[in-house]
């Protein structure tokens, strides 16, 4: 079962959550979002319709962190080639 806008945006925020609990650095969650989801794992169009995003997290402490994200999941590109067959 392919995974929905809505319940990617949930996993991402989760993610980004539990990474600052834990005390991980922005640039490392950064790092590690485009590994948790594949163009295979989500329905046709989602990737390309988050494109950029923009999460502000509320710790426990009360600060609020900003985490912007470009290309969360990676697109394949496909390249198709055209086949001459002779008579």
């Amino acid at each position: 079962m392919k995974l929905n806008i809505n319940e990617i945006l949930k996993l991402f925020a989760a993610f980004i959550k539990t990474s600052i609990d834990e005390g991980k650095s922005i640039n490392k969650i950064l790092k590690n979002i485009p590994k948790l989801l594949s163009e295979n794992q989500v329905l046709i169009g989602v990737p390309e319709s988050l494109r950029q995003l923009t999460f502000r997290i509320m710790t426990d402490d009360g600060n609020n962190k900003t985490v912007h994200i470009i290309s969360p999941i990676h697109i394949n590109q496909h390249i198709f080639h055209e086949r001459t067959h002779s008579a």
